[in-house]
């Protein structure tokens, strides 16, 4: 393998690394999201969450509003996500008719700085603004289950699961106890998941590039060996076995501490897949099945039908943006990695 080619492995990797890091900044990676198609009244929530026994939840319903989002949330949104308050605070009472906006609704409605405490008519009805969301273009206000007849875009129920280790357990009990009720859910995203996506692709590059020098350790040996074998059967005759061994000292030694390079570099490999996270429904239930990795492709194929007709989380839309961005500085990276390639080949043509 080429130099520039492990170069800009290398690099991937680092910027796959820093995008986990600021993806895991930005949302808790124990939440999940489920989409929903329904009115889901917190009298008739605390009632399931009697069997639940969610802590931390968030109930939002998000519509378009004036060239932004309307959120109307039962609170705990930056338990599940970092929400940047520049002034002000978060919805604090889901009593008060508080809100909070975000910068950009802030400059277009008001000629002024400070305005926290100032009120604002939104949706038909007026609201105290007690913050303000840096760079933001949402609104935000407390639940309010009359308004939930009105039309919404979306629905979300984000929680933390209560046992890491039993989350898609969790899933599924939420599922069957919101669907007891009549309300579908159409989508689940587990942030985990996505957040751990990066190191998925970290591990697979690893992998690629450990298999490589597996690879070459392997047919170095195959061939160290093949040559100390020849060699003895054509001395054998006329020298011992162990005469044999002292000469060639040297090469069993390099012969040794390749066979254990090589069982490390396995060891290496099996550890690594284990750091894989795999979701249970992508697992074929019979891996030489051609039928079941036909089933899980459309069941993925569905399911990224489903997120572009529902529209995709936010968490979602961050992750393609960092793919995008990710793509673009790899394609730079690799134009000046040649431009310094080139240079150097055409000064050595120079010089010779």
């Amino acid at each position: 393998m080429g130099l520039k080619k492990i170069l800009t492995l290398v690099f991937v990797i680092l910027l796959l690394l820093l995008s986990f890091f600021y993806l895991k900044g930005l949302y808790n990676i124990s939440a999940i999201e489920l989409s929903f198609n329904g009115k889901l009244t917190m009298d008739k929530f605390r009632d399931l969450n009697k069997e639940l026994h969610l802590e931390k939840y968030s109930i939002k319903y998000i519509k378009k509003y004036n060239g932004g989002n309307l959120i109307m949330t039962t609170g705990n949104d930056r338990k599940m996500r970092d929400i940047n308050i520049s002034r002000g605070e978060f919805l604090y009472d889901s009593e008060k008719p508080i809100t909070v906006i975000g910068e950009k609704i802030a400059s277009t409605y008001f000629n002024k700085y400070n305005i926290l405490g100032e009120d604002m008519f939104i949706d038909g009805k007026e609201y105290e603004i007690v913050g303000i969301e840096k760079d933001g273009n949402d609104i935000y206000i407390p639940f309010d289950e009359k308004k939930l007849s009105e039309y919404w875009d979306e629905s979300l129920l984000t929680y933390i699961a209560p046992y890491e280790k039993t989350y898609e357990l969790s899933i599924n009990r939420t599922k069957n106890l919101l669907e007891s009720q009549g309300i579908k859910v159409n989508n689940t995203i587990v942030y985990k998941e996505v957040i751990r996506g990066y190191i998925n692709i970290i591990i697979l590059i690893l992998l690629y590039l450990i298999i490589i020098l597996f690879k070459k350790i392997y047919e170095s040996l195959k061939a160290r060996i093949k040559s100390i074998i020849k060699g003895y059967k054509k001395k054998r005759r006329v020298m011992h076995l162990h005469s044999y061994i002292k000469k060639e000292k040297k090469n069993l030694l390099i012969t040794l501490s390749e066979i254990v390079g090589t069982l490390l570099l396995f060891y290496i490999i099996i550890k690594i897949c284990s750091y894989l996270i795999i979701p249970d429904n992508m697992i074929p239930a019979n891996l030489f099945s051609f039928t079941d990795y036909k089933d899980i492709i459309v069941l993925y194929y569905d399911d990224i039908i489903l997120k572009l007709k529902d529209g995709l989380s936010d968490i979602v839309v961050d992750k393609f943006k960092i793919y995008g961005f990710i793509i673009i500085i790899v394609i730079m990276w690799n134009r000046i990695l040649t431009y310094i390639e080139n240079k150097h080949f055409k000064t050595r043509n120079s010089e010779g």
